[in-house]
């Protein structure tokens, strides 16, 4: 319905915001600076600070990285919320596949035009995942973007047998291409993806790739 709002008007108080934030801003969390990194033992630091992508032991990943100019970011189409949501054919019907989205002065340098096949490798995955490259203005130069929901290989994707017959499965959820199998591995532990230490969320942007024609 377009969401509810004020008139233009009443969002000042004077020359203020009539709406103010009334709560408490902490520059310093005594938690953190308390806690350690399990990793080395290393105390954690209780001010906000930029650091730069890392391994668990603290090794730059960006020095590691040197062949693979591109830095990979990931999204969710606006029409779907979470990965399973390929489950739905008339979402499905909206766009069959995803794509291999890249700024055309990056395309260009690289003799890609949209509708190519194209090799998308990092340094956790030399050969990459292939899909269809799309050259456009809204992503960034030096920056690829490739969507979430598509490329399933499980979730009844393919067949399994089951007492000798072939489970039932829809193709259209192999469709396309998942980011996830060339997403940066930590190179300590090896396995697993590169990991904000604090939080332990997995780390979804500080995977560099190269692009290639096919």
């Amino acid at each position: 319905r377009g969401g509810r709002f004020e008139d233009y008007g009443q969002a000042y108080t004077g020359d203020r915001l009539a709406h103010t934030f009334s709560g408490r801003l902490f520059f310093f969390s005594e938690a953190l600076a308390l806690a350690q990194d399990s990793m080395d033992g290393a105390f954690f630091d209780g001010l906000p600070k930029f650091e730069a992508p890392a391994d668990l032991l603290g090794n730059p990943i960006e020095t590691q990285d040197s062949a693979y100019p591109l830095q990979l970011v990931t999204y969710k189409y606006a029409w779907h919320t979470q990965m399973h949501t390929i489950r739905y054919p008339w979402l499905v019907s909206v766009l069959p596949e995803n794509f291999v989205e890249m700024n055309s002065v990056d395309a260009a340098a690289r003799g890609i035009a949209s509708g190519d096949l194209v090799r998308v490798s990092s340094a956790s995955s030399p050969e990459g995942v292939i899909g269809p490259a799309l050259a456009v203005e809204t992503v960034r130069p030096g920056v690829v973007a490739i969507s979430h929901h598509f490329g399933h290989w499980q979730m009844s994707s393919r067949p399994h047998e089951i007492d000798g017959e072939n489970s039932a499965f829809d193709p259209s959820r192999a469709a396309g291409i998942s980011p996830n199998g060339i997403m940066r591995k930590d190179t300590v532990i090896g396995n697993v993806t590169l990991q904000d230490k604090i939080g332990g969320s997995a780390s979804f942007y500080d995977t560099f790739v190269q692009v290639s024609k096919i």
